[in-house]
């Protein structure tokens, strides 16, 4: 498999999902224009690249030549540490994680959930 930019930029673009570019520029410590250029072919830089891939919990190979894992679907897949875990062990982990957000990584978390259920807002 060969890394052609433009298929390497639309993966980014993918991994992005529902946020907005400066959201996603905000989460990976980098400026909203590298993003952009990103997503249209320029190949970001290796320490850019593990955050993208750690966003996304997707792996570097599969952001540069799309060579994907068995038990990826859309380019994401279920991260194996937590694979046995019940709902409520799943539940505590993510409310632990949730406290050492940020408001604005809890926004971008938001989002995130957003996309994944559907487009559904939370109630307050």
């Amino acid at each position: 498999m060969r890394s052609n930019r433009f298929e390497v930029g639309k993966r980014i673009r993918k991994i992005r999902g529902g946020l907005t570019q400066k959201q996603f520029a905000e989460i990976l410590g980098i400026k909203q224009n590298y993003v952009s250029r990103y997503e249209r072919g320029r190949i970001p830089p290796p320490e850019v690249l593990v955050k993208i891939a750690e966003f996304g919990n997707v792996s570097i190979d599969w952001i540069l030549v799309g060579r994907e894992r068995v038990s990826e679907k859309m380019g994401f897949h279920v991260a194996e540490e937590y694979a046995n875990y019940t709902e409520e062990e799943l539940d505590a982990a993510l409310q632990k994680l949730i406290m050492k957000l940020n408001p604005q990584e809890k926004k971008a978390l938001i989002k995130i959930i957003q996309t994944l259920s559907g487009g559904k807002k939370p109630s307050p």
